[in-house]
């Protein structure tokens, strides 16, 4: 049988270099970088995005080992300049011309993993104070609780998590405490004031507390904060 060529002047020509044009506008809009790899890793293209994260433009890196860009594709990349860039690699697997090749999607995850370090120093904070550091949200009811709070209140995290911080107050103190809670509800802080608070056995102590409130990226209100200090 006859193979029939293929004409690129033809109907399904003309279909074929569209759809091959509109794929490339994709790839080129595309805020994630895409390198195209070959089976013995040499590269064979890459989009804006990957030229914009690594520092290097298409031919400069066409041709060379993928090893150029990620010595250590599953951890990090190294720009042009020498810095790191850490990654979040997906690799998928086609067939041209009955050779195998490699797409790579790679996104720069450097905000994420500060966002990471920020929270660790944060936790680390929150769990090393000397002070109750509680977080409680809309409904008063408790979503965090640090070391200083279980040595002070006698109960755990797991203990306390979902329960009423207001079970804690001893019952003179409520009205106040609820109008300060609402206040910050309302995106207020609340600073440094006198109050009491209640432990397991049902001891009351003087404390010193402030509230603020937790705000989403967007400035909303999610829930409060309290520190307590114990007089």
């Amino acid at each position: 049988m006859e193979m029939a060529q293929f004409d690129p002047a033809s109907d399904d020509g003309q279909l074929w270099r569209a759809k091959a044009a509109g794929l490339q506008n994709v790839l080129d809009t595309l805020v994630d970088g895409v390198i195209v790899i070959g089976p013995d890793g040499v590269v064979r293209s890459i989009n804006p995005a990957a030229e914009a994260m690594f520092g290097y433009a298409s031919e400069e890196v066409v041709g060379h080992n993928v090893n150029m860009l990620m010595p250590n594709p599953y951890a990090a990349g190294r720009r042009k300049d020498g810095s790191v860039v850490p990654l979040a690699l997906a690799v998928s697997e086609a067939t041209l011309n009955g050779q195998p090749v490699f797409t790579g999607v790679v996104r720069d995850i450097t905000l994420r993993k500060q966002a990471e370090r920020g929270a660790a120093r944060f936790s680390a904070i929150v769990n090393s104070s000397s002070d109750a550091i509680v977080s409680l949200d809309m409904d008063g009811s408790v979503t965090s609780w640090n070391p200083a709070a279980e040595r002070m209140f006698g109960f755990t995290e797991a203990q306390m998590l979902g329960r009423k911080l207001m079970d804690l107050l001893p019952p003179e103190c409520r009205d106040f405490e609820g109008q300060a809670f609402e206040r910050v509800r309302e995106g207020a802080e609340v600073s440094e004031y006198e109050s009491f608070r209640m432990n397991r056995d049902g001891m009351k102590f003087a404390v010193s507390c402030a509230l603020s409130p937790i705000r989403d990226s967007a400035g909303h209100v999610l829930g409060v904060v309290g520190i307590t200090r114990d007089m």
